[in-house]
């Protein structure tokens, strides 16, 4: 089977996988037990995922071959867009809470504005281990990186790496303090 074929038949599978258990049934308890199986067949990742309501995960741009690659004990929390046009990559122990955009592509615009072609490059993002990713946070495609240990406040518009075991907040996020390592 033609490699590009047998990709978007994954996508597909994936995409239609997702609508299905965002079905209310899946909020009872055996419906949320189902919801995390199925999201760590998707997407393989490991074990102890947790997945709330309406999270979605997929490529903006179907002409890319993104990756996306989810550690274990991973919470994401509802109303999460994880986008993967590029590539994504979330360690062990972390937590993702509501409300939070993760964008791994970007548009030039002056290019768009010039030409009336609207380029779109991927971009790479790792959350590194036990990072802490607090609710409505928005992560730009200018960062590559969240580091191990380091937390993201609520509100937050992430715009360049985050170092390991760093509380960054605001909007730009900047550094707020160093924390303790484990």
């Amino acid at each position: 089977m033609n490699a590009n074929l047998r990709y978007n038949l994954e996508q597909l599978h994936r995409m239609v996988g997702q609508r299905l258990v965002m079905s209310p049934w899946f909020d009872l308890p055996i419906g949320l037990q189902w919801r995390d199986s199925k999201y760590r067949r998707l997407f393989g990742a490991g074990k102890g995922l947790h997945v709330g309501h309406r999270v979605f995960i997929d490529r903006e741009h179907r002409q890319f071959t993104g990756s996306v690659s989810i550690g274990k004990n991973v919470f994401i929390s509802h109303d999460v867009l994880l986008d993967y046009t590029g590539h994504l990559t979330i360690g062990d122990g972390v937590w993702i809470l509501q409300g939070t955009h993760v964008i791994t592509h970007r548009h030039d615009i002056l290019e768009l504005r010039r030409t009336g072609v609207n380029p779109t490059e991927q971009t790479s993002l790792e959350i590194a281990d036990k990072a802490y990713i607090g609710s409505n946070v928005t992560i730009l495609p200018s960062c590559s990186r969240i580091g191990k240990g380091a937390v993201v406040a609520a509100g937050a518009i992430v715009t360049h790496d985050v170092e390991d075991y760093t509380l960054v907040a605001g909007n730009p996020a900047k550094p707020i303090k160093t924390l303790p390592h484990d």
